[in-house]
């Protein structure tokens, strides 16, 4: 039974005529607001239900693609509105001039028409497709995670796994905007927390973060080279200089061609002499679905542990932490298996 207004439809290419899976489709008033979203599966079709009577828009993104927007729509009290959209086919092209800069040249602006631009806007298009298929109801997540703990060389010493686990939410826990942009990335233990052995809390980013007006507004970005892998094309950020809170530096790694976001890499920066330097940091590598959607495939986050000696100064590094999983299985909401992700046929 469906309640309310609806809006529903299926996009489809419009060179091919076959269905486009794994894009978001937002619905938005005239003023362009963010009333709802969802991702297609892969038959191209979605619905929004119980969505008012006001006047609405329906906004296409699709990885590689310009965005397509669609004419005002009016429904009527429980009407029910239909879509067949024909998604006209406008590629995202990277000019075959794309200026490399060296680390030194990292600039902190991200003017519309650049590569730079054009890489943030494909790397938050996956961001946020990841994060509506990981939270949107039509799909669920099993996993097998670990947890170890290295010597200082890197040398694993123990580990514990933990398989089937639901993911519910993004996998590498990060923080409200507001107190990373007050503690940084790593936030001290309180004296209740140290004086029960506990450290320092290590944050991850996730797309609110990086996308955030705080972020770009403090790290600067620069178009970067894979030199193990010519099919890539990075997005480098660092903080901009003067900035001596615990931060992130890494690289978002896109294929060239499709512009689909391959994998996030980043390790911590203005730490502790005794933390070695590009040490600390993680990974989260995306896959888009066959079933329609995106997901944060793999991922781990590592942070160093410290031994603590009598006098000022003279902490040094006793090894480190790393906690990291995989998703194996996705189901639907009903738990039926849809679709194995670690081999199994």
């Amino acid at each position: 039974m469906i309640l309310g207004q609806t809006i529903r439809g299926r996009l489809v290419d419009g060179e091919s005529g076959l269905p486009v899976p794994s894009a978001l489709v937002i619905l938005q008033n005239t003023l362009d607001h963010q009333i709802a979203r969802t991702s297609t599966l892969a038959s191209g079709v979605f619905a929004f239900h119980s969505v008012g009577g006001e006047t609405h828009r329906l906004k296409v993104l699709r990885i590689g693609y310009a965005p397509w927007q669609s004419r005002n729509i009016r429904l009527d009290q429980d009407e029910v509105f239909d879509m067949m959209i024909e998604l006209p086919v406008e590629r995202i092209v990277l000019t075959d001039d794309i200026v490399v800069r060296g680390t030194g040249a990292c600039r902190s602006d991200q003017e519309s028409g650049t590569a730079t631009a054009l890489l943030m806007e494909e790397a938050r298009k996956a961001f946020a497709l990841a994060h509506e298929t990981l939270t949107g109801p039509r799909m669920r997540f099993r996993t097998s995670s670990y947890l170890r703990k290295l010597n200082p060389a890197g040398v694993v010493l123990e580990e514990t796994t933990a398989a089937n686990a639901p993911l519910h939410d993004w996998p590498i826990e990060s923080a409200p905007v507001d107190s990373l942009a007050v503690w940084g990335f790593v936030r001290p233990p309180t004296h209740l927390q140290r004086a029960a052995g506990l450290g320092p809390t290590y944050y991850g980013p996730d797309g609110a973060v990086l996308f955030s007006t705080w972020f770009l507004g403090s790290h600067c970005y620069g178009v970067t080279r894979n030199h193990e892998d010519s099919l890539l094309v990075g997005l480098h950020f660092r903080p901009v200089g003067g900035n001596k809170k615990p931060g992130i530096e890494g690289t978002l790694w896109i294929d060239e061609a499709s512009l689909a976001l391959d994998r996030l890499e980043y390790h911590y920066v203005n730490l502790p002499s005794w933390v070695p330097r590009a040490s600390t940091g993680g990974r989260l590598e995306f896959s888009q679905l066959p079933v329609g959607g995106w997901v944060v495939r793999h991922w781990w986050i590592r942070a160093p542990v410290e031994e603590r000696r009598l006098g000022p100064g003279t902490s040094r590094l006793a090894g480190f932490q790393e906690s990291g999983g995989s998703v194996v299985e996705v189901v639907d909401r009903r738990g039926r298996h849809l679709l194995w992700l670690d081999g199994r046929e």
